[in-house]
Protein backbone atom coordinates (compact mmCIF):
# COMPACT_ATOMS: atom_id res chain seq x y z
CA UNK A 1 0.00 0.00 0.00
CA UNK A 2 2.65 2.56 0.30
CA UNK A 3 4.22 1.89 -2.72
CA UNK A 4 1.16 2.55 -4.58
CA UNK A 5 0.93 6.31 -2.24
CA UNK A 6 4.64 6.67 -3.18
CA UNK A 7 4.07 6.26 -7.15
CA UNK A 8 0.84 8.70 -7.01
CA UNK A 9 3.03 11.01 -4.78
CA UNK A 10 5.56 10.62 -7.87
CA UNK A 11 3.15 11.03 -10.43
CA UNK A 12 1.62 14.02 -8.88
CA UNK A 13 5.07 15.54 -8.70
CA UNK A 14 5.52 15.15 -12.42
CA UNK A 15 4.92 18.48 -14.69
CA UNK A 16 1.78 18.64 -16.88
CA UNK A 17 2.85 22.04 -17.99
CA UNK A 18 1.43 22.53 -21.75
CA UNK A 19 3.96 23.04 -24.73
CA UNK A 20 6.13 26.73 -24.41
CA UNK A 21 5.29 26.65 -20.78
CA UNK A 22 8.45 27.48 -18.39
CA UNK A 23 7.93 24.97 -16.00
CA UNK A 24 8.94 25.90 -12.11
CA UNK A 25 11.76 22.95 -12.29
CA UNK A 26 13.44 24.76 -15.44
CA UNK A 27 17.23 26.07 -14.57
CA UNK A 28 16.89 29.96 -14.77
CA UNK A 29 18.18 31.53 -17.71
CA UNK A 30 21.87 32.79 -17.70
CA UNK A 31 21.83 34.65 -20.83
CA UNK A 32 23.69 32.41 -22.46
CA UNK A 33 22.94 32.15 -26.23
CA UNK A 34 19.31 30.72 -27.34
CA UNK A 35 17.88 31.46 -24.00
CA UNK A 36 14.70 33.13 -23.85
CA UNK A 37 15.00 37.28 -23.30
CA UNK A 38 12.46 40.37 -23.02
CA UNK A 39 15.54 42.85 -23.77
CA UNK A 40 18.64 42.83 -24.11
CA UNK A 41 20.05 43.39 -20.23
CA UNK A 42 18.45 39.66 -20.06
CA UNK A 43 21.69 38.53 -22.35
CA UNK A 44 25.14 38.29 -21.94
CA UNK A 45 28.24 39.08 -23.97
CA UNK A 46 28.23 35.89 -26.18
CA UNK A 47 24.95 36.65 -27.04
CA UNK A 48 24.13 40.76 -26.59
CA UNK A 49 21.09 40.78 -28.94
CA UNK A 50 17.60 40.03 -27.87
CA UNK A 51 15.70 39.40 -30.67
CA UNK A 52 12.01 38.37 -31.31
CA UNK A 53 11.49 35.90 -33.86
CA UNK A 54 7.76 36.79 -33.82
CA UNK A 55 6.33 33.82 -36.70
CA UNK A 56 7.91 31.10 -34.51
CA UNK A 57 6.33 32.48 -31.38
CA UNK A 58 9.63 33.27 -29.12
CA UNK A 59 12.48 35.77 -28.10
CA UNK A 60 15.90 34.98 -27.40
CA UNK A 61 19.63 36.24 -26.99
CA UNK A 62 21.40 36.03 -29.63
CA UNK A 63 24.82 37.03 -31.66
CA UNK A 64 25.42 38.37 -34.94
CA UNK A 65 26.48 35.90 -38.38
CA UNK A 66 27.13 36.03 -41.82
CA UNK A 67 24.03 36.42 -43.48
CA UNK A 68 23.30 33.31 -44.99
CA UNK A 69 26.09 31.20 -44.01
CA UNK A 70 24.49 28.91 -41.03
CA UNK A 71 27.91 27.75 -40.03
CA UNK A 72 28.41 31.58 -38.30
CA UNK A 73 26.01 30.38 -35.86
CA UNK A 74 26.68 28.30 -32.68
CA UNK A 75 24.57 24.73 -32.46
CA UNK A 76 21.71 24.68 -29.95
CA UNK A 77 22.09 21.07 -28.36
CA UNK A 78 23.61 19.63 -31.21
CA UNK A 79 21.12 21.32 -33.80
CA UNK A 80 22.19 23.49 -36.56
CA UNK A 81 20.64 27.05 -36.25
CA UNK A 82 20.33 29.69 -38.69
CA UNK A 83 21.63 32.66 -39.72
CA UNK A 84 19.17 34.94 -41.09
CA UNK A 85 19.20 38.05 -43.77
CA UNK A 86 19.31 40.32 -40.88
CA UNK A 87 22.73 38.54 -39.70
CA UNK A 88 21.11 36.97 -36.57
CA UNK A 89 21.58 33.35 -35.74
CA UNK A 90 18.40 31.81 -34.97
CA UNK A 91 17.68 28.37 -33.78
CA UNK A 92 14.96 25.68 -33.81
CA UNK A 93 13.34 27.19 -30.38
CA UNK A 94 14.26 28.66 -26.98
CA UNK A 95 16.33 26.95 -24.28
CA UNK A 96 14.30 25.34 -21.21
CA UNK A 97 14.87 27.84 -18.85
CA UNK A 98 13.50 30.25 -16.61
CA UNK A 99 13.78 34.00 -17.08
CA UNK A 100 14.09 35.65 -13.98
CA UNK A 101 10.61 38.16 -13.20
Amino acid sequence: MRTLAFVFAIAACTSSAPAGHVDALEPACTGAIYDPCNTEHDCGANAPTCQNYEASGFQVCTTACTAGNDSTCPTQNGMAATCNDMGLCKPPAANACKLAP
